[in-house]
């Protein structure tokens, strides 16, 4: 059975299975970017993404009829290649790797699908919206207590509860014990980086990219009026912890993005929307001019201490794919001649597939970024455009490919920015993971239901 609607630019998309709406609210995979910090408190923060992708599957089951958007088979494409390259492992940890990261692919595709094949009249684009801009507001809390609080160290009840053989492994400790920032100090600047509510500065700064359109988007246009001062001022406090984040990298996404995204506006002449973005910027000049932070920009910058690792990861990567160009070796790998510690392939998103998955998967992967950046920004006219600031995340994510790793919650909030683009502003198509036959092509609707 499916939802009859009237040809106003909206389609028809199959409704929620009853039961299911029963127990749950529509809103309910979204609920771990609002409980970040509760999940990072109780050692979830990674792992409750392979049980909601568990659980997704389940509910799409239930529903039946799936319906997926042009040029998804894009990214099935990738998803083949990346369960094929699992016949490239070698080693138990390898494989361990392997089905963390894959676990991961597959959770954010079916999140992607829910969200797709969910109406709006039960998960209206303002729900999701806000859900998601409370997840930037659990980073920037997140982000402050590294900054008051850099040497606190917390057990999780998960921590507690995992084998010590298991959590003597680096990364499942890290995943599973919570630590407000990074406890060695930046050599040089006498700093703490933060990284809380994640187990890594980097992954922290990345997440903060990409989770501030979505920030902006409920600042300026959905948001209720009683909670805008609020997070206004979260708006400006977050300066703070994130340039003390020390990320290069998101400084130079985020700057980029907000740059091309405010060129947009004054050519769309959206003049309310540039007079915001007119005082954020005085904001910026002034805390740079009156406060250290001006100082911590130009030390860091100048400190180049990760270059020549970075470089010759990425030098090795490519060695490494010529010598397994189709599927890779299914996880990162170490080499002798790698210039540092880390494994070739975790410094970069677009590195790690090339070494896990092989050159066609990253030509897919990319493809199906490049696809959506370029197909929601076309005609985008004002902010409250509903694929403007979904264009701006999937933007910063192309951005930071090549030296963040973009898994977990990076992933998942690309594809909650790609189904808000292809459910609200692109036509559905009939039943077919690889279809791509429309099947009515609705208007782009300008407002937020």
């Amino acid at each position: 059975m499916e939802e009859v609607l009237p040809v106003t630019g909206r389609v028809p998309v199959p409704l929620a299975a009853p039961a299911v709406k029963r127990l749950l609210p529509a809103w309910w995979p979204l609920a771990p970017f609002p409980g970040l910090l509760l999940l990072w408190l109780m050692g979830l923060t990674y792992l409750i993404w392979p049980l909601l992708g568990v659980s997704l599957l389940l509910g799409i089951f239930v529903r039946g009829d799936v319906r997926v958007p042009p040029r998804f088979g894009l990214w099935m494409v990738f998803l083949g290649l990346v369960l094929t390259s699992a016949t490239q492992l070698t080693a138990a940890d390898r494989a361990m790797s392997y089905g963390y990261r894959f676990s991961m692919y597959f959770s954010a595709t079916m999140l992607f699908l829910y969200i797709y094949n969910t109406p709006r009249s039960a998960l209206p684009l303002r729900t999701i919206v806000n859900l998601v801009a409370i997840g930037w507001c659990m980073v920037v809390m997140g982000g402050i207590l590294g900054l008051v609080a850099p040497k606190v160290e917390l057990v999780s009840p998960m921590e507690m509860i995992l084998p010590d053989a298991l959590v003597e492994i680096p990364l499942v400790r890290d995943m599973v014990s919570p630590a407000f920032a990074k406890q060695t100090a930046f050599v040089g600047l006498g700093i703490h980086r933060t990284q809380a509510p994640f187990p890594y500065p980097n992954a922290w700064g990345s997440n903060f990219v990409l989770l501030t359109p979505f920030a902006l988007w409920s600042f300026l246009v959905t948001c209720r009026r009683s909670w805008r001062p609020v997070l206004g001022a979260l708006l400006v406090f977050s300066i703070v912890p994130f340039f003390f984040s020390l990320d290069r990298g998101a400084w130079l996404a985020l700057a980029i993005g907000l740059l091309y995204g405010g060129l947009r506006l004054v050519f769309a002449l959206d003049v309310r929307t540039i007079k915001w973005f007119a005082l954020g910027a005085v904001v910026l000049a002034l805390l740079l001019v009156f406060t250290p932070l001006m100082n911590v920009l130009v030390t860091r910058v100048d400190k180049n201490y990760s270059d020549q690792g970075r470089i010759g990861r990425n030098l090795v990567a490519l060695e490494l794919a010529q010598q397994s160009p189709l599927l890779g070796y299914g996880a990162p790998q170490t080499a002798e001649d790698n210039p540092a510690n880390a494994a070739v392939g975790t410094h970069g998103q677009l590195w790690l597939v090339l070494v896990s998955n092989g050159i066609p998967a990253l030509l897919m992967y990319m493809g199906w970024l490049f696809y959506l950046v370029v197909r929601s920004g076309r005609h985008l006219r004002t902010a409250r455009d509903i694929r403007f600031w979904p264009h701006l995340t999937i933007l910063m994510a192309i951005i930071m490919s090549p030296y963040y790793e973009l898994l977990p919650l990076q992933l998942h909030t690309i594809m909650v920015a790609a189904a808000i683009i292809l459910r609200d502003g692109l036509p559905m198509v009939r039943p077919g993971w690889l279809s791509s036959t429309p099947e009515l092509r609705p208007s782009v609707p300008q407002g937020i239901s």
